[in-house]
């Protein structure tokens, strides 16, 4: 049988689940190129257009990835997170 988890919230569930904490809540923000609010940035590196380049926020270092053409609205089309071991590359074709 497989094993089942529960949680109050997604970050609780996938440490149970994992053994680390995948920060679901956090990408909603990051995606968008922008800090979550409320919680302290210990860096933030933008480029001249302004738009987040680099972003050390709750543990995790974030390089975003911008297209060359400005015609996403600023929005990243990748992101590398890193905490300690871990490593999530999130790759987006196509905003909507």
């Amino acid at each position: 049988m497989a094993a089942q988890y529960h949680a109050g919230d997604v970050e609780s569930l996938t440490r149970r689940a994992l053994g680390w904490e995948l920060p679901l809540a956090r990408l909603t923000w990051w995606v968008r190129g922008e800090s979550v609010p409320g919680t302290p940035v210990a860096e933030a590196v933008r480029d001249q257009q302004g738009r987040l380049v680099r972003l050390q926020q709750d543990g995790w270092h974030i390089t975003f990835v911008h297209p060359v053409a400005n015609d996403q609205g600023g929005l990243p089309q990748r992101l590398d997170l890193k905490r300690d071991a871990h490593r999530i590359r999130l790759v987006i074709d196509n905003w909507r």
